[in-house]
């Protein structure tokens, strides 16, 4: 059940005494990321589980459930500072789990923009994982691991109000989606979900524009 579902994945290994049941679109939102093949963009209202579901589970199901295709991945928030706080309780969440990180050979890189760890696949061959971590303008065009890009983008709520107040951090924020995330996504997914701040916001101008960037 856990290898099949990111929803199931939370249940079985990071249960929480406060968990509702899961809303419907987190199993849509599961079945986007685990077999999807197209760049996804979503706006979710806040406290709709976006975070737990695509960012917490999601990256642990990646590291207990390895595999090529994914085996790298960059998270990007709204500033370094958070992208690198959340990447840190990421760590940390697997490290500490036994039942997590039964599956480790050996931890490469632990730091705050990257952790890189060798882990068994489900047949128990070695897979090196990578996952990356950046804030909302960050120059990850050129990104490389060894000869391999990316394979999946996640962006998670890249803007907030204060951002909306300046039309100058809004042209910019879409100059580097355009120039840096699109041209990244020509290789590997983009999956972006966010919140709605108004129609100058980047995941409105992305959905505005689907046909365009391919989503």
């Amino acid at each position: 059940m856990a290898y099949n579902s990111i929803v199931d994945f939370r249940k079985i290994f990071l249960p929480s005494p406060d968990d509702c049941e899961p809303a419907p679109f987190h199993y849509e939102w599961s079945d986007i990321l685990l077999h999807g093949k197209k760049h996804f963009a979503q706006e979710a209202f806040r406290e709709s589980g976006k975070s737990v579901i695509v960012i917490r589970s999601h990256s642990l199901y990646r590291l207990v459930f390895p595999s090529k295709e994914y085996n790298f991945i960059v998270i990007i928030m709204a500033n370094q500072t958070l992208a690198s706080a959340r990447l840190k309780d990421l760590a940390e969440d697997y490290l500490a789990d036994p039942k997590l990180c039964s599956n480790l050979v050996e931890v490469k890189k632990n730091n705050d923009k990257t952790f890189e760890v060798v882990v068994k696949d489900i047949y128990g061959y070695p897979i090196n994982v990578r996952i990356d971590a950046y804030g909302k303008g960050s120059s990850v065009r050129g990104l490389l691991h060894g000869e391999t890009r990316p394979k999946l983008i996640i962006i998670d709520d890249p803007q907030d109000l204060e951002d909306m107040s300046s039309e100058t951090v809004l042209e910019k924020d879409y100059n580097w989606f355009l120039s840096d995330i699109a041209f990244l996504g020509k290789k590997c997914r983009i999956f972006m979900i966010g919140n709605n701040l108004g129609e100058a916001c980047l995941i409105e101008r992305v959905i505005n524009n689907k046909e365009y960037l391919g989503f």
